[in-house]
C-alpha cells in the first residue's frame, strides 16, 4: 500500500479532529454533506525521446454536478527506480474541471493526478500513466501486395507503413523517412536493393513491381539517429501461366433446405488443369458480408470441380482458385442463388365466382399465375380449368356453372423467388 502526502495530512487532521472531542461531531457531520469527485487523466504520448516533452492531462468531475473549475489539482510523479511519489507541479482546473502539464522526464516516469479536495469536495486521485523515455524509438513496417499472383508481364503494388512501435490502436506514423524495397536472392536467400522513395504524411510508401518469376519481398528502414531500424515481413509476388475458372448452378432457386449443384471448370491456357484444389466462397445476397470459404474441393480430369450447397438464404457463389508455382490464380464470376419464399393461397365461393389472393411472407403477389382446378365432388381427380394473373393486391376470380356438386381449389405453381402452394377446397353446386 502507498502512501500519498495527501493521505498522511488526511490521517492527521482525523488524529486532530479525534482530539477535539466535540468538535469531532461536528466535523464529522459537515463531512457528511461534501461531494465526492472523481478525476481522470491521460497522457499525449506514451513513449518519447531523451528531451522531448510530453503532456499529462486530465479532468476534475464532481458527482452529479459536473466539471470543477478553479480548484487546485497535483501532479505526482515517481521515476522507474524510484520508491516514492514526489510533487511534480500544481495548476488549477479551467472551467470544463481540465488540468495540462508539460512534463520533459529525463528518465521513464509514471505520472498521477491528485485533488486535495476542499470544504465542499472530497478529496480523490486520478489512475497511474507510464512515459517511457528513450534513446531511438522503435519502430515498425507493415506491409501489404495486391495481387499476391500475376501472370507473366503482370504487375503487382507492394504498400507498406512506417510507424512507431507502439501497443495502440493507431500508432504514430513516420514521415519523410527512406524505406528500401528489397528482393531475396533464391540462393542464398540475402536481400538485394531494387528501390527506395520516402514515406508520405501518413507513413506510407508504395512500389510497383514486375518480376519475371516467382520473387519474394520486403521493406527496409535503416533507421536514424532517433529512430531504430526495423524491416517488415517477407512477401511474395507469384507468377504463373494464367487460369479461368467458371461457374455455374443447377437452378436458379431452391426451395429452403432443398439442394443445388455449383459447378465450375478449371483451365489453364484454355486446356483443362486436373487435380487443383478450387474453393467454394459465399455470402448472403442481401447484407455487406465479406465471401467466405464454405466448402473446397479438387478438379477431376477434364477440369470440372462440383459442390453440393443446401442455402437457407438467397446467397452469392463464388469459386476461387489460388495460385501454385506455376499457374496464376483465378476467381470466377459471381452466381447468385435464391431461397423461395414461402406463400399461401386462399379460396371462397362468391355467389357462383371462385375467388381467392395469393401472399407472400408479409405482402399480396401481383402478377403471378393461379389456376383453378375442378373435381367432382369428393374424388379428388383434379383437372386444370383455367388461369389468371393476380392484381395488384394479389386477387383472382373465377366465374363457374357446374351442373354437378363439383369441387374447387386454386394452385400456384412457384415462381425463381416464392413457394409453390395450393388453396384450400370449396364445393359448388348440388349433388
Amino acid at each position: 500500500m502507498r502512501v500519498r502526502p495527501l493521505a498522511a495530512a488526511a490521517a492527521a487532521t482525523t488524529l486532530a479532529t479525534l482530539i477535539a472531542g466535540t468538535a469531532a461531531v461536528a466535523t464529522s457531520s459537515y463531512a457528511d454533506t461534501k461531494t465526492p469527485t472523481n478525476l481522470s487523466i491521460r497522457e499525449a504520448r506514451q513513449m518519447i525521446l531523451v528531451g522531448q516533452a510530453n503532456v499529462i492531462s486530465g479532468q476534475l468531475r464532481a458527482r452529479h454536478n459536473g466539471a470543477l473549475a478553479h480548484e487546485t489539482v497535483l501532479l505526482l510523479a515517481k521515476t522507474v527506480n524510484a520508491t516514492d511519489w514526489t510533487t511534480a507541479g500544481s495548476t488549477t482546473s479551467n472551467n470544463r474541471g481540465v488540468v495540462h502539464f508539460r512534463v520533459s522526464p529525463q528518465e521513464t516516469t509514471r505520472y498521477e493526478l491528485s485533488f486535495p479536495g476542499d470544504s465542499t469536495h472530497f478529496a480523490s486521485q486520478s489512475g497511474v500513466v507510464r512515459t517511457e523515455v528513450v534513446q531511438q524509438l522503435p519502430t515498425a513496417i507493415g506491409v501489404e501486395v495486391s495481387p499476391h499472383s500475376i501472370t507473366p508481364g503482370g504487375s503487382a503494388d507492394i504498400r507498406g507503413r512506417l510507424h512507431v512501435a507502439q501497443r495502440t490502436r493507431h500508432p504514430r506514423p513516420l514521415p519523410n523517412q527512406q524505406v528500401t524495397l528489397k528482393l531475396q536472392n533464391s540462393s542464398d536467400n540475402s536481400w538485394q536493393s531494387v528501390s527506395s522513395a520516402m514515406t508520405n504524411d501518413n507513413g506510407v510508401v508504395r512500389f510497383t513491381v514486375t518480376p519475371a518469376a516467382t520473387s519474394t519481398y520486403a521493406l527496409f528502414f535503416d533507421g536514424t539517429d532517433r529512430l531504430k531500424s526495423s524491416e517488415s515481413r517477407a512477401v511474395t509476388v507469384w507468377v504463373g501461366q494464367p487460369t479461368a475458372l467458371s461457374i455455374a448452378t443447377s437452378a436458379p432457386s431452391v426451395d429452403p433446405g432443398s439442394q443445388v449443384s455449383v459447378q465450375g471448370v478449371l483451365t489453364q491456357s484454355g486446356q483443362p488443369l486436373a487435380g487443383q484444389s478450387v474453393e467454394l466462397r459465399a455470402r448472403p445476397a442481401h447484407q455487406k458480408h465479406d465471401f467466405t470459404t464454405v466448402a473446397t474441393g479438387t478438379t477431376a480430369s477434364d477440369g470440372t470441380v462440383s459442390f453440393t450447397q443446401s442455402p437457407i438464404v438467397d446467397t452469392v457463389y463464388r469459386l476461387l482458385f489460388r495460385h501454385t508455382d506455376t499457374a496464376a490464380t483465378s476467381v470466377s464470376p459471381t452466381a447468385t442463388v435464391f431461397v423461395r419464399r414461402a406463400t399461401s393461397l386462399s379460396i371462397r365461393n362468391d355467389n357462383g365466382t371462385i375467388r381467392g389472393a395469393l401472399f407472400g411472407p408479409q405482402n399480396p403477389l401481383a402478377n403471378q399465375t393461379v389456376t383453378l382446378e375442378s373435381s367432382p365432388a369428393g374424388a379428388n381427380t383434379w383437372t386444370a380449368v383455367a388461369t389468371q394473373q393476380t392484381g395488384s393486391r394479389g386477387g383472382v376470380g373465377f366465374p363457374v356453372s357446374p351442373t354437378s356438386a363439383t369441387d374447387y381449389r386454386l394452385t400456384f405453381a412457384g415462381a425463381a423467388r416464392f413457394q409453390a402452394c395450393k388453396s384450400g377446397v370449396v364445393t359448388v353446386g348440388n349433388g
